[in-house]
């Protein structure tokens, strides 16, 4: 881990970019619910027992009111969804370009590292296997950062 650290440490601003997006989207993701039960329990339901016991053309000024009530609370969720989504793709790519370059350093570290082995290393390992062993090792952190760290830190 601590080799790894070397090539992670560079893109920790990128970390914390990407755990500020997820802390703003765990927050809209809180307030969608909250302004739809606004919109039951106020647009609706005060408002209709106000319409009950208004007369004629205080009913209808109130009724004017729940619609613009219930419009101004549908712009609000129609605005907090579009944060959402703007946040959710930059969380994607953030944890994206950092994932890729930390794959790209390890996958340049390695290479250099298999550069210096001298025949005798060579002739303990297999060709095929050193592929598969840098190919799935890297994916794997990269994974880690990519999918990983956003189940991380938004659980």
């Amino acid at each position: 881990m601590k080799h790894i650290y070397r090539h992670i440490k560079k893109y920790l601003p990128y970390v914390a970019l990407s755990i500020v997006f997820l802390a703003m989207q765990a927050i809209c993701n809180l307030m969608m619910p909250n302004l739809m039960s606004d919109i039951v329990n106020v647009g609706i339901q005060d408002y209709a027992m106000q319409i009950a016991s208004a007369d004629g053309v205080q009913a209808e000024a109130l009724k004017d009111q729940q619609m613009k009530y219930i419009l101004t609370v549908g712009v609000k969720m129609l605005l907090v969804a579009l944060l959402t989504v703007a946040v959710d793709l930059g969380i994607h790519l953030v944890n994206s370009f950092s994932g890729t370059g930390i794959s790209r350093d390890l996958r340049r570290a390695v290479f250099s590292k298999i550069e210096s082995f001298s025949s005798q290393e060579y002739s303990e390992f297999s060709t095929a296997s050193l592929i598969t062993r840098t190919t799935n090792d890297v994916q794997q952190v990269q994974m880690l950062f990519t999918m990983g760290l956003r189940m991380i830190f938004y659980a």
